[in-house]
């Protein structure tokens, strides 16, 4: 808008000069004021078509600069003059955005390689959009919308780190399990596990005797193991006071998980689902569902409200299990609502007026710091 105005303006200045000096001179600068803009002008009146690609890695380590690459061909033999577009990047772990602007023309038939760098000091999914806005003429008074919009996924992963995990005996007091594993073989004989040919060293209570006399050769049966499903954690999505919150609850979330799973302990996860406050509870048995769990993990936005405590509550009813983690930036409202024979441990930064240690309504808090989580959590008893 504003060029328009300095153009009309010029060309009113030009048409006065020429109206006093009517000469070659002020008649060449007037046309020159008034046609050259409009034959800029011209490419405008051909719909652009463009093809765009984004090239992003999968997945980056957090401070780790990642090369972005848009290629734009024009696949018109008219000139696009002055391309607006803008770069927006999301995180939706943390909440943060993003956004760069960029110009840039493409000639008849021309390409262009632009390339950025993006990094993130906190894991999250990153959402990376490449929108091709507008276009102009030549000197920028006449602007044309684009709709090309490219967009691709950023993984940045958490730093996980060990923590030696100490599960109280309260917390393994719980009812025989009908579940067993797929994956590893025990020593309950009311579920078989795999038959297979004897091996020195198996014990004679093993033995297929049927199978043995019908193969001609000594089998054995390797029993079931139970899995004993007692362990329930909780991702707090609300109460983070900063994004570097956010990053240090996550990565404290995913490395319990992470040293859950390694010990080979069954553990259920939940946490609220970003649109309402169902609770999504799910089962990890072993150590190649964890790469699932981090990607659903990734992508959960903060929250404002609410307390994944008081939604777990609401929709399960009581606690059956023996051994609660939650992980948050709060105390979540409801928690003393899950405390019965069990062990509640709250594991979140540190907030003034909060002591660590068992509380009075039975539940025990361990408080972090969001530089030091590392060190300070090592070894937890939970």
């Amino acid at each position: 808008m504003k060029s328009k105005w300095i153009w009309l303006a010029t060309c009113v200045a030009a048409a006065g000069a020429y109206l006093f000096k009517n000469n070659a001179g002020t008649l060449t600068a007037f046309l020159c004021v008034v046609i050259l803009p409009l034959i800029g002008m011209l490419p405008l009146l051909f719909a652009p078509k463009l093809q765009v690609e984004l090239h992003v890695s999968a997945s980056a380590e957090k401070d780790q600069t990642v090369k972005c690459e848009l290629k734009v061909s024009n696949k018109r033999s008219v000139p696009v003059l002055n391309v607006e577009m803008f770069t927006r990047c999301h995180n939706l772990r943390t909440g943060q955005q993003e956004e760069m602007k960029h110009k840039f023309s493409l000639p008849p038939k021309g390409k262009k390689s632009l390339e950025f760098r993006l990094s993130s000091q906190q894991c999250g999914l990153l959402q990376i959009a490449m929108q091709l806005e507008s276009c102009s003429d030549l000197f920028g008074m006449q602007r044309k919308k684009l709709s090309y919009v490219e967009k691709k996924e950023l993984m940045v992963m958490p730093a996980l780190f060990q923590t030696h995990l100490d599960l109280s005996e309260q917390a393994m007091e719980v009812p025989d399990s009908e579940i067993y594993s797929t994956e590893k073989s025990g020593n309950d004989p009311g579920e078989i596990f795999a038959i297979r040919e004897y091996m020195p060293g198996d014990s004679i209570r093993k033995i297929h005797w049927k199978l043995t006399e019908k193969c001609d050769k000594t089998m054995v049966r390797d029993f079931g193991l139970q899995i004993v499903n007692d362990v329930l954690v909780l991702l707090e999505t609300a109460g983070a006071n900063s994004a570097e919150e956010t990053d240090a609850i996550t990565e404290v979330f995913a490395s319990v998980c992470q040293e859950l799973s390694n010990n080979g302990v069954v553990f259920q996860t939940g946490w609220r689902e970003p649109e309402t406050d169902a609770v999504s509870l799910q089962m990890f048995s072993s150590p190649g569902e964890f790469p699932d769990l981090l990607s659903a993990l990734l992508r959960l936005p903060p929250r404002s409200d609410g307390s994944v405590a008081e939604s777990f509550v609401n929709q399960v009813g009581q606690c059956d299990f023996s051994h609660v983690i939650i992980v948050g930036g709060q105390v979540p409202t409801g928690v003393q609502q899950m405390v019965a024979d069990n062990r509640i441990s709250i594991l979140m930064p540190r907030r003034e007026g909060v002591a660590d240690g068992i509380q009075s309504d039975g539940s025990y808090i361990v408080q972090f710091g969001t530089k030091s989580y590392m060190a300070e959590l090592s070894a937890l008893e939970v």
